[in-house]
């Protein structure tokens, strides 16, 4: 690799001057050796928050729990699983509050009933007629909204996976958390992946989220939409 691409992939900290190793789409970095979090610009993001650490032996029997309540028929699977790496990582999330409306018109299908008659033979062969009621297709316009207020959360990462962090999003709450302070973990040697989403993108993410899911629950009970209009307010987002 050449020096050029090499001083690409290193961020000099604002805060101790340290070189911090950057992947090519990080937007938001943490310093690996005083903690500090900034923008790649160098700006700081001000206060943010972080969920409490635990220590490896925790971790060992979070992990455990987690073999014993999934093993089935394997009775012998927490005995005999090996530890082969136990580390702490930190993984970089966005969570906004999201206060959506939305107006929308279609049309759904209804089966309407229709009087009709016919020519029937009675029991004595003589023709009648008698009156029946039919069911014919109709079109029914619907004109509703949708009103929601949630908390969204989302990955700041655009590659990184790991099993189970879908179901663990869904369980992140501000309530839960802490001021982020690294000297609380850095005797706890953990891995902290820096963002590669910003807080504008984000919040555009949002957005569309929201939006979509509002457009879907609206299509879902016609049978044409014919106009969706949303409109967003994202707000604390940490």
């Amino acid at each position: 690799m050449s020096s050029e691409s090499s001083a690409a992939d290193m961020f000099k900290c604002p805060v101790c001057n340290g070189n911090v190793k950057t992947g090519p789409d990080d937007v938001v970095i943490t310093c690996t050796y005083c903690g500090s979090t900034t923008t790649i610009e160098g700006k700081s993001i001000g206060e943010h928050l972080m969920e409490p650490a635990v220590d490896t032996d925790a971790r060992l029997k979070g992990f455990q729990d987690f073999l014993d309540k999934n093993k089935g028929m394997n009775k012998s699977l927490v005995t005999n699983a090996k530890i082969v790496e136990n580390r702490l990582i930190y993984v970089p999330i966005w969570i906004s509050q999201v206060k959506a409306d939305s107006w929308y018109k279609g049309y759904r299908t209804v089966q309407v009933p229709v009087q009709k008659t016919r020519r029937v033979r009675d029991r004595d062969g003589n023709w009648t007629t008698e009156t029946y009621t039919d069911y014919e297709t109709g079109y029914e316009p619907v004109q509703s909204e949708i009103h929601t207020n949630t908390a969204e959360r989302l990955l700041a990462r655009k590659g990184a996976r790991f099993y189970g962090l879908e179901d663990y999003l869904n369980t992140v709450t501000v309530s839960k958390t802490i001021p982020y302070n690294y000297e609380r973990i850095k005797d706890l040697e953990p891995s902290i992946l820096n963002a590669e989403i910003g807080m504008e993108e984000a919040e555009k993410a949002f957005h569309s989220r929201v939006s979509d899911r509002h457009r879907a629950d609206a299509k879902s009970g016609l049978t044409e939409l014919f106009d969706c209009r949303t409109t967003t307010d994202v707000s604390n987002t940490t």
